[in-house]
């Protein structure tokens, strides 16, 4: 079939429209990614412009472990090293040349005539991540790396890899070149707890950052890309792979003569800095001091950050004597002790026992039920409210609301007998009346428990309810909470906020922190010396557990099990003498029946007001 002349014209004219079409198409695409690249370009530069690059990050702190001190400031308790990595920061002047040219070939080939960032890499890094590889690369530059590390973080998004562009720009902008490079090496992560180029050069050479030679320096370099693979110590055929890539880049780029061969250099035995002194019983001491250091700010990296040497208030013949008695009484039957003693006229804890596993659950500062020696209390209230020793107070059973019947322990009575009389009895009867004589209250001895010491967040129900088994020690209180409340009364009615930090000292020797409490008072002299009165005959009465010449004044206390009859499952001694508050807690993890290695239960005016005689008579 032969095409007529009109079929030729047809085809020419679409042809021709459809080259128009395509061209057409094409310059408007053009025109669109045109005006779209001018405007995301005005929307950087305006970026740029605003954004702001702190100075402090050429101001890198170095990172060193923490030192636990003694109060005589020159026995070492413990040492907490980083896991993160140890870090000495150096100037420019202080890296060998060769170290940042080894760099360049291996992160950076363009470092010095780059943006800050490199267009083509970045493109394509976004492409990927809007396809939805969340595992795609960043491509990043040294500068881009610097800001991730230091600035804008590491999350895996457009938004954030944009962020890191304009700051990179911005920083390449306002920073000189070199000032990046020792930022950077001084802010990354080489392996072996090395964090930047000084403990890096010391981890894998035991040299400063300014010897490092060519070798050395392009093996810490290609350790950068992954340190867990590329550290010779794990890995020895990747270390020499990426060793030799980084020599040949620094080859190409005039770095290293091209007829020059450099030997894969040698390195030292790795020796990682260890923690020391959490794993016994003083370890506990270490956990509290960081525990109090960040309710007031100093969180574990800025302690880091300055190198702190944390001087506690502890005094190690006393902390020793502590450890050795209450540890010898937690032995066997699954007996477990906590202990704290604290100066009344500072505050300070001046010793204390949690268990002796220093990274376990701490017995010392975890709240226990101190049974019938939160009485004490009950008592300081009762006496700021006006009501004296003498007052005479029914001990008979107490009748509750709804019909509950209040007996005393083991059938104790004393009729009706003086308030001092009750104390010393421990007259759980008595005490439940001289409440209900309180203007509040239990929650008169809520407030007065707070007022002299203790947590008042845990000294109520859920709903704030105060339940008038708080005078028996119904809801839990620390052994620290409890020895600061004795020294408060010791003290004179003047409470010193208990405290376990004296001071906080730099790297340089400067103190960063201090502890000051010129103290308040919160109950009359006239009240402390009256609880003085009452509670001075309890030790002798305890089994006969008074100090041996001078007078200690104390309050045991017993809590029992509910579900088995006569079975005890805490026992309590907490007293003072004019230099000490101390209190003991004995219990068991589970709660199960509290008893001897002979298998007999152990109460307050036992094992507790024991271990309480021993450590007085030696540091009390």
């Amino acid at each position: 079939m032969t095409m007529t002349s009109e079929n030729k014209k047809n085809k020419f004219h679409f042809k021709r429209f459809t080259r128009k079409f395509i061209t057409n198409t094409i310059s408007l695409v053009s025109a669109i990614l045109a005006t779209l690249a001018i405007i995301v370009g005005f929307i950087f530069a305006i970026s740029v412009s605003h954004a702001e690059v702190s100075q402090e990050i050429k101001h890198i702190p170095d990172k060193r472990g923490i030192t636990f001190m003694a109060n005589d400031g020159t026995t070492v308790i413990g040492v907490l090293q980083p896991s993160n990595g140890l870090r000495n920061t150096v100037t420019s002047e202080q890296i060998s040349p060769s170290m940042k040219e080894a760099l360049i070939a291996a992160e950076d080939a363009s470092f010095y005539t780059n943006p800050g960032f490199s267009g083509r890499r970045t493109a394509i890094a976004a492409l990927q991540h809007a396809s939805g590889d969340s595992s795609a690369g960043g491509a990043s530059t040294v500068t881009q790396q610097l800001v991730k590390n230091t600035i804008v973080g590491d999350e895996v998004s457009l938004d954030r890899k944009w962020k890191e562009m304009i700051t990179a720009t911005k920083m390449t902008m306002s920073w000189e070149k070199d000032e990046i490079i020792t930022s950077y090496l001084n802010t990354i992560y080489f392996g072996r707890s090395a964090l930047g180029i000084e403990r890096a050069a010391q981890s894998y050479f035991g040299i400063p950052a300014s010897e490092l030679n060519t070798a050395q320096s392009a093996l810490l370099a290609g350790v950068i890309q992954s340190p867990s693979i590329h550290d010779p110590a794990v890995n020895e055929e990747s270390s020499h792979q990426r060793f030799n890539y980084v020599i040949g880049e620094m080859k190409k780029l005039g770095f290293v003569n091209q007829d020059e061969t450099i030997e894969f250099p040698e390195t030292i035995e790795y020796n990682p800095p260890q923690s020391i002194g959490l794993e016994g019983a003083n370890g506990h001491v270490i956990t509290t001091a960081l525990a109090e250091l960040n309710a007031i700010g100093y969180d574990i990296d800025k302690l880091y950050d300055i190198g702190a040497t944390v001087v506690t208030t502890i005094d190690m013949r006393a902390q020793n004597v502590v450890v050795e008695r209450a540890g010898a009484g937690a032995r066997g039957n699954g007996v477990q002790v906590g202990v704290t003693a604290v100066d009344p006229h500072t505050g300070s804890i001046r010793a204390m026992y949690g268990g002796d596993d220093g990274q376990g659950f701490n017995y010392a500062t975890s709240p226990q039920m101190s049974g019938s020696s939160f009485k004490v209390v009950t008592l300081a209230a009762a006496l700021e409210n006006g009501i004296g020793l003498g007052t005479n107070i029914d001990s008979s059973p107490y009748v509750a609301e709804g019909g509950a019947v209040l007996n005393n322990s083991e059938g104790m009575s004393c009729g009706t007998c003086s308030l001092a009389e009750a104390t010393k009895q421990s007259l759980n009867t008595s005490y439940y009346r001289l409440q209900d004589m309180l203007p509040e209250g239990p929650v008169s001895t809520q407030k007065m428990a707070v007022a002299l010491g203790a947590d008042q967040s845990r000294l109520a129900d859920e709903d704030g309810f105060v339940a008038k088994a708080i005078t028996l020690g119904s809801y839990g209180i620390s052994t620290a909470e409890m020895a600061g409340m004795m020294g408060t009364i010791a003290n004179n009615g003047v409470k010193v906020k208990r405290h376990i930090v004296q001071s906080v000292k730099t790297d340089n020797g400067n103190t960063a922190y201090e502890f000051q409490d010129k103290g308040t008072r919160v109950i009359s002299d006239y009240t402390a010396g009256e609880i003085d009165r009452a509670l001075a005959p309890i030790p002798e009465y305890s089994n006969g557990n008074q100090l041996s010449g001078k007078q200690g004044y104390g309050k045991t206390g017993t809590v029992q099990r509910g579900d088995v009859g006569g079975a005890n499952r805490d026992a309590y001694m907490t007293g003072y003498t004019d230099n000490m508050g101390i209190a003991v807690w004995i219990g068991t993890n589970d709660g199960s029946p509290l008893v001897d290695a002979y298998g007999a239960s152990i109460w307050g005016a036992g094992l507790p007001t024991t271990i309480w005689k021993d450590i007085l008579n030696q540091i009390g």
